[in-house]
C-alpha cells in the first residue's frame, strides 16, 4: 500500500502488535538489559499480550494475591527496604553471537558461473562482488545474522552517497522498523520508518517513512504523537529531511534506476512456530530464543545477591530473621557439616 495520508493512522500498524511484542521480549534477552527483563516479566499491561510474558506475569499475579507459586526470577521485586541486587549472565547475546560466527566467521569466496555469461563478464562481476564483501560487506552480513538470530528476522537495504563512499553499501535494519508486504511468501514492498529528532516546538513525534517498491522509493514526513502518524509535512519542515526535497519529484518519489526492490528480508529460520495463525507473520522467521526463555532463566544463568541488611535480630543466641522466602526461594542447598562447613546454592529450574 502507498504511504498513509494525513490523519490518525495508528503507528506501528496494529497487525504487527503481536510479533513486535515478542521481538521486544527477545531484544531484552539479546541485550542482557536487566531493567528491560524486569519490565517484560514484571507484568506491565503492555506485555500481557505476549503469550510467554503473560504466562510469567500470571504467575507473578497469583503470588501477589497470596498464591503459592513462585515468580519468574526477573519478575521478582525486592522486599520493602531491600536493595535490588541481581546479576545476569548474558547467555542470550552469546547464543546470537555464536550463531552469527558459525555462518560468517570468514569472508565467503563467491564465484560466478561462466556457463551463465561470458568469461570477461563473469570475471568483472566476481571482482565487483569481492570488492563489496571486502568493503564492510562481510561485516554487515555478520551483523545482520546476529540480529536475526536474536530477534527472528532482519532487513538489508541498499544505500548510496557518493560524498561518503564510491559505491553503494548495505544498511542493516531491525525488523520492528519495517512494515512488510508479502506476495507468496516473498517481500513485494516495504515501508521503512524511523523517528526523527524532536524539534523545539513543544511536542509532537516526527517520523520519516520510505515506501520501497521495484524501481522507486516514496518518502513522507509525518508529525503526530506516540501512537499515530498525524499530519503529512513538507521535507523542509524538519532539518533531517531537507535533503530529500532536491532528490524527489513532486510526489516525494525517487527513481532508483533498478527494476527491483532495494531492500531484502532475511528470516533467521523457518517455519515460524511462534505466530501460527497470526496473519502475515509466517515469513518473519523464528528466534533462536523461541521456546527456551525459561531455560535462559534457569540454574546458573542468573544470581541474586542476598542483602542481610533488612534482617532483624532475635535476641542473644537467637540469630536474625528476614524475608527468607524472597531471598532463598527457588534455590536448593548442599550442606556439609563439621569444621569448615560450607553451603552451596543452586537455582531451581524455572524459578
Amino acid at each position: 500500500m502507498p504511504l498513509p495520508p494525513s490523519g490518525n493512522t495508528p503507528w506501528p500498524p496494529p497487525k504487527l502488535e503481536i510479533p513486535h511484542a515478542d521481538m521486544d521480549m527477545w531484544r531484552a534477552w539479546y541485550a542482557g538489559d536487566t531493567g528491560h527483563l524486569a519490565q517484560v516479566y514484571g507484568g506491565p499491561a503492555a506485555y500481557t499480550r505476549n503469550g510467554v510474558a503473560r504466562a510469567f506475569f500470571d504467575v507473578d499475579r497469583r503470588r501477589a494475591t497470596g498464591g503459592d507459586e513462585l515468580r519468574m526470577f526477573w519478575g521478582q521485586e525486592p522486599s520493602p527496604g531491600q536493595q535490588a541486587a541481581k546479576l545476569h549472565v548474558p547467555i542470550g547475546g552469546d547464543i546470537a553471537e555464536m550463531s552469527a560466527n558459525l555462518l560468517w566467521a570468514e569472508v565467503p569466496q563467491v564465484t560466478v558461473d561462466v556457463d551463465s555469461t561470458d568469461k570477461a563478464t563473469a570475471e568483472t562481476t566476481q571482482a565487483q562482488i569481492g570488492r563489496y564483501l571486502d568493503d564492510r560487506g562481510h561485516a554487515k552480513m555478520r551483523e545482520a545474522a546476529e540480529l536475526a538470530a536474536g530477534l527472528s528476522n532482519v532487513y538489508l537495504r541498499a544505500v548510496w552517497d557518493t560524498s561518503l563512499r564510491p559505491r553503494p553499501w548495505s544498511d542493516v535494519i531491525p525488523a520492528n522498523a519495517v512494515v512488510p508486504e508479502w506476495h507468496w511468501g516473498m517481500l513485494a514492498a516495504a515501508t521503512v520508518w524511523r523517528e526523527l529528532e524532536p524539534l523545539d516546538d513543544g511536542g509532537g513525534v516526527w517520523r520519516l517513512l520510505e515506501y520501497h517498491t521495484p524501481g522507486a522509493i516514496e518518502y513522507g514526513v509525518y508529525k503526530g504523537d506516540r501512537d499515530t502518524l498525524g499530519m503529512l509535512m513538507e521535507f523542509s519542515d524538519h532539518h533531517e529531511t531537507e535533503f530529500l526535497a532536491s532528490r524527489t519529484d513532486s510526489r516525494g518519489r525517487q527513481a532508483t534506476g533498478v527494476d527491483r526492490l532495494l531492500i531484502t528480508h532475511l528470516p533467521n529460520v523457518l517455519p515460524n512456530r511462534v505466530w501460527d495463525g497470526v496473519p502475515d507473520t509466517a515469513p518473519l522467521g523464528r528466534s533462536d530464543y523461541a521456546g527456551i526463555e525459561p531455560m535462559m532463566d534457569g540454574p546458573g544463568r542468573d544470581v541474586v545477591v542476598v542483602d542481610a541488611g533488612p534482617a532483624s535480630g532475635q535476641g542473644p543466641g537467637g540469630g536474625a530473621a528476614g524475608d527468607a522466602r524472597h531471598q532463598w526461594a527457588g534455590w536448593r542447598f548442599l550442606v556439609r557439616s563439621g569444621p569448615g562447613a560450607a553451603r552451596v546454592g543452586e537455582r531451581v529450574p524455572g524459578q
